[in-house]
């Protein structure tokens, strides 16, 4: 062989100027991601349903203090929480992949002019983007820390320093008496709730600026009626987490209506900021703009 050539110089192999394209809908990868949340809680239902013994989530930090059961708690004990921490998976790539194209498809459509000069899409896009990807990640962190994990165990360093036996063991607690356990168990949730809003905030204006609402019979308005709505019900659900969490609650829970309120709070946000969207993005991928690709060219 010559020096200073490689095997496929050698070869004389035309590796040069091969393109190979992806063709890809945004909406469809999209869907996908919100629907495998669905897909989630109810697998994750279903094995806790079967599998978990009824008295142990009832005591737990979650229907002790909120009164009625969340729909985390039914992915929080095993072996759903070791099933659902795999499945999980399934939402968090496919939203990461559409969070980090759509911003390259909306620099795109800025840079061609599709978008006007003062595109507020654009300026959402700039800031969103990385925050949204860094909380739709960090989500996974809702299967490390477990809510009920507010307290641990130690030994005695007064009595007993160096004691294994966990009989002589005394009862620690961490922020000031706060349910630690709980808090960065709902940090997560409570930023990707945050990641989730601003995702539909983002494709409402999308839907504007480019035209697409006449197709789905909605509005400008009503959309900017959803975009204000779904912040309200937002802030209005992460108040009453925290609420009972310095032990001020928002409302009773006891009572049969402060209950219902809380669990209409519930269903209600996955409805409005999860649910909504996942059904235009279904319409948009199948139904009324199936050809609205972007292509990805690979170059040698």
């Amino acid at each position: 062989m010559e020096e200073g050539k490689s095997l496929l110089d050698k070869l004389e192999l035309p590796i040069t100027g091969i393109k190979h394209s992806w063709d890809i809908h945004l909406e469809k990868v999209r869907f996908w991601g919100l629907a495998a949340g669905g897909v989630l809680l109810i697998l994750g239902k279903a094995v806790t349903t079967r599998t978990t013994a009824s008295g142990l989530i009832d005591s737990g930090y979650i229907n002790s203090t909120y009164h009625f059961r969340h729909t985390c708690v039914y992915l929080d004990y095993n072996p759903s929480r070791t099933l659902s921490a795999l499945l999980v998976m399934c939402q968090i790539f496919p939203l990461d992949f559409f969070i980090i194209m759509f911003y390259y498809k909306v620099k795109q459509l800025h840079e061609t002019k599709v978008l006007k000069a003062d595109s507020e899409l654009f300026k959402i896009t700039q800031w969103a983007t990385p925050f949204m990807f860094v909380v739709q990640t960090y989500f996974y962190m809702v299967f490390v820390n477990k809510p009920d994990a507010n307290e641990f165990f130690v030994p005695d360093h007064e009595n007993n320093p160096t004691s294994t036996d966990k009989n002589t063991w005394i009862t620690k607690t961490v922020m000031g008496g706060l349910p630690a356990g709980f808090i960065f168990h709902y940090l997560p949730y409570m930023f990707w709730q945050a990641g989730m809003i601003l995702m539909a905030i983002q494709q409402n204006f999308y839907l504007i600026e480019t035209g697409k609402l006449e197709k789905l019979r909605v509005t400008e308005h009503m959309l900017t009626i959803y975009n204000y709505f779904i912040m309200v019900a937002g802030f209005t659900y992460t108040l009453f987490v925290w609420s009972f969490i310095f032990g001020t609650p928002l409302w009773d829970t006891t009572t049969p209506h402060g209950n219902a309120a809380g669990i209409f709070a519930m269903y209600g946000f996955d409805a409005v900021v999860v649910l909504v969207p996942t059904i235009f993005a279904l319409i948009d991928a199948y139904w009324l703009f199936p050809k609205d690709h972007i292509t990805f060219t690979f170059k040698t």
